[in-house]
């Protein structure tokens, strides 16, 4: 499991709350018609975020699409450019149009976020 699912799984346990009502993990049984991976060929960056090359797992899914976490943290620069953390996130692929690509974070304060605009230039290939 992904440092985003163990991390949203802790967050559950802790507050008692749940995921969106649209939001599920996904199981080894569930989706079983979508790749189970994405992988990025190049390094790309995203409204203030850089996502590496690399295998990013399907952990979770919502009724618009699927989200498959990146191989590890990104590094985020906040409002001030020069103020960078790590976060999770990865990519997120649209099911009516598994060529549609957005990114998305986890910020430590606050939920899962969708940004803004599509991954066009976004060099990838899906793997089962």
């Amino acid at each position: 499991m992904g440092c985003l699912a163990a991390g949203l799984l802790a967050v559950i346990w802790m507050g008692g709350c749940g995921l969106p009502e649209n939001m599920h993990f996904v199981g080894v049984s569930t989706e079983l018609t979508r790749p189970r991976a994405l992988i990025v060929t190049e390094p790309y960056t995203a409204v203030r975020v850089t996502y590496p090359p690399g295998h990013y797992l399907m952990v979770m899914a919502d009724d618009e699409g699927y989200y498959y976490e990146a191989p590890h943290k990104l590094l985020y620069s906040g409002v001030i450019p020069v103020n960078y953390q790590l976060c999770d996130g990865g990519l997120y692929v649209y099911r009516d149009n598994p060529l549609r690509v957005r990114a998305y974070i986890a910020l430590p304060e606050g939920p899962i976020r969708k940004l803004p605009g599509d991954c066009d230039s976004l060099k990838f290939q899906f793997q089962r």
